[in-house]
């Protein structure tokens, strides 16, 4: 996608950069927004790093993760697999 990006705009290779983990991210909120039964809108998480092994996961929110943090840590290895 980031190269058809560079191609459509004609901007140079340089310019433009994209990211393998969109897909990643928008995965992990909606997997947590369905556990705690909230809006994916209020789930601010997103996995970063490059695409594959070295992908990390981060959040930030007003929930208490630290009473959840099995679960969360479950739901994000699901994410893996999916």
């Amino acid at each position: 996608m980031t190269y058809e990006a560079v191609k459509a705009s004609g901007l140079s290779r340089n310019r433009v950069f994209g990211t393998g983990t969109t897909l990643e991210s928008a995965r992990l909120r909606a997997a947590l927004a369905e556990k705690f039964k909230v809006s994916a809108n209020q789930i601010n998480a997103y996995a970063l790093g490059e695409h594959g092994d070295s992908t990390f996961y981060c959040t930030q929110s007003g929930y208490n993760w630290r009473d959840h943090w099995l679960t969360f840590l479950v739901i994000i290895m699901i994410s893996w697999l999916i």
